[in-house]
């Protein structure tokens, strides 16, 4: 219902000691006061508007207010009011009855979980010695006296006004429209008339109306009422409030990845079962069957508090960190939800392996397998990993993998260092911004540029940067006669002042300097110094032995610390350890080809 009523009309609403107008917990602070840009502030205009109005007893309408009529946990009317819109022009005059009155309420009005502004103003009598305080607590607390000082400034600066006549004028006189809405849809409504102005975020509307719910209905003089519904909502708050700091944690947002600007990550919708999350979709999905209730409030938080308690540990573990971070920065928004809300909000059987049910999703999503078909039916599973697994193998496998499939080489040699870490029981958080930096993650153990071939009648490097003519023959001119000197072992490895050469011909069919077989992984500025050093120059930065003081951030890396343990590094080790990789490749996957058959895993 809209009517247009008066100030008088609009305070009796609330006139008895048991009735209270309630700023809900969505509205944001008391602001009023707070200049912008030499503009007159609110109250000092809205002193000045009562002023001349009352001098000329003309009527004053101002802008409407929105008002819903609270109701206990058994669907009663409590008395209450609960303001939607309005909490600015109420809260003013609030404060303008309290100096009018010496110190005496109007009408109550209660900050429903700011509770230091709600008491401040319980206990605020002394009016005429509010003075500006910096320190003030709170934003709310520092508003409401200035707006004090301001009225008695502008209005107690008036020698001819009569505080009684004046009183009686702004009762009448001052009328707006009183808009009434059901309690249901009051902070959608607010949400939408805030549009325009600073918009409150999904988050913030459900954890307002989760603490409205654990509100228990107040009669008055009912203190112990009261003093309980402070604690809790104290504490229900507090709560939220950690959770809200703990997923802006940079290195908690880096690793569950969460792309959209949610405050609190992943958890409502996991919770909710929707990665768009709302107030109206929240309280139909988790709060169906009492949906005002104070039980179901303290369920809802309960089970927001448990699915938290699981993200954190998640976070905490080393194994399940390693897995779900490879494997969230290997899918994409859509996937993460996916990913997520099987791992916390599906798998609940008691004697369930998660850390091997995380081994397999990440393994599976390594080769391309996506989400229904990693946790779909068996046949399903079958068909897919097959293919999947034979494709990636082929681009793993080519000559020139680190031009065609890098992501692949990068993402293969990742798991080949998870593996390590496993077997050698390392216990460590491994350091995945190493997928910060695309293809300069991959480091060639001989440099692609100290490797030679002909092409087209040329001589040219791994760059296929096309060499001087002379410097070519001197080059293989100088390894002939080192081979010539040699006892009898073929030697590949040409040191001739500052040139270190090796053949592309002299390895294996199939494999180049771009093969797997060449391949290691480094970080950005490790790979960066090492650049297109010779092996033993790389080898000696890596370990230490080099002079140069920075630590490598590489030396984590057990299988590339592996390969620059060898002596030395030639054709010959490019293609056995190319041979090795796939190997390793195979023999890692080989138990998957059996997967849907048994029962071992029927979690999916």
């Amino acid at each position: 219902m809209n009517s247009v009523i008066t100030l008088d009309q609009y305070i009796n609403l609330v006139k008895t000691d048991d009735k209270w107008f309630v700023i809900p917990a969505y509205q944001r602070g008391y602001v009023w006061g707070k200049t912008s840009r030499g503009k007159t502030d609110s109250v000092t205009y809205l002193c000045q508007t009562l002023l001349d109005g009352y001098r000329n007893q003309s009527r004053l309408f101002l802008q409407g207010i929105t008002l819903s009529e609270e109701k206990s946990a058994d669907g009663r009317r409590t008395g209450n009011y609960i303001i939607i819109d309005g909490q600015q022009r109420t809260t003013f005059f609030y404060l303008l009855f309290l100096w009018m009155n010496d110190g005496k309420r109007e009408f109550n009005l209660d900050y429903q979980v700011r509770t230091n502004s709600r008491d401040y103003l319980r206990r605020l009598r002394d009016i005429h010695s509010v003075r500006e305080d910096k320190d003030d607590a709170s934003q709310d607390i520092f508003f409401f006296n200035k707006t004090l000082r301001i009225i008695r400034e502008i209005i107690g600066g008036d020698k001819e006004l009569l505080k009684d006549q004046f009183r009686k004028y702004i009762l009448s006189h001052v009328s707006f429209i009183q808009i009434s809405l059901d309690m249901e849809k009051a902070t959608s409504v607010f949400n939408m008339m805030n549009g325009k102005r600073a918009t409150m975020k999904q988050e913030e509307l459900i954890k307002a109306d989760l603490l409205r719910r654990a509100t228990k209905p107040e009669m008055t003089g009912d203190t112990a009422v009261a003093t309980e519904n402070t604690i809790l909502r104290g504490l229900l708050a507090r709560e939220w409030d950690w959770w809200l700091y703990w997923w802006n944690r940079d290195d908690v947002r880096r690793f569950y990845r969460r792309q959209s600007a949610a405050p609190l990550g992943w958890l409502l919708p996991v919770c909710e079962g929707s990665k768009q999350v709302s107030l109206d979709s929240f309280v139909r999905k988790c709060l169906p069957d009492e949906a005002n209730g104070v039980k179901a409030s303290k369920k809802v938080f309960k089970q927001l508090r448990v699915k938290q308690r699981r993200f954190e540990e998640a976070f905490d573990d080393v194994v399940s960190f390693n897995y779900m971070a490879f494997t969230l920065r290997l899918i994409d928004e859509d996937g993460r939800f996916r990913f997520l809300q099987t791992y916390f909000g599906e798998l609940e059987k008691p004697a369930f392996d998660r850390d091997q049910w995380l081994k397999r999703y990440m393994d599976l999503t390594v080769i391309g397998l996506t989400h229904s078909e990693i946790t779909g039916e068996a046949g399903q599973f079958e068909d897919a990993f097959t293919g999947k697994l034979n494709d990636f193998r082929k681009r793993l496998s080519d000559s020139y993998v680190y031009r065609n499939y890098w992501r692949d080489a990068r993402n293969w040699l990742i798991l080949r260092n998870l593996d390590l870490e496993s077997k050698k029981n390392i216990r460590r958080k491994f350091d995945f911004s190493i997928m910060d930096s695309n293809q300069n993650s991959l480091e060639h153990v001989w440099p692609k540029s100290k490797v030679l071939h002909q092409e087209e009648g040329q001589w040219r490097d791994g760059n296929d940067k096309v060499l001087d003519p002379a410097v070519a023959v001197r080059v293989k001119q100088v390894s002939r006669q080192l081979l010539e000197e040699s006892t009898g072992r073929r030697i590949t490895v040409l040191e001739d002042e500052a040139h270190d050469y090796l053949y592309r011909s002299d390895m294996a069919a199939g494999v180049t300097e771009h093969s797997i077989g060449n391949l290691v992984l480094l970080y950005k500025n490790d790979n960066s110094r090492l650049s297109n050093r010779p092996f033993l120059e790389k080898k000696a930065i890596l370990f230490g032995d080099s002079g140069d003081e920075d630590a490598i951030r590489s030396m984590h890396l057990l299988h590339t610390v592996g390969k620059f343990a060898k002596p030395s590094w030639s054709a010959t080790d490019i293609s056995e350890n190319y041979k090795e990789e796939m190997t390793a490749f195979d023999e890692y996957f080989k138990h998957y080809e059996h997967d849907g058959k048994t029962e071992k895993n029927g979690y999916r």
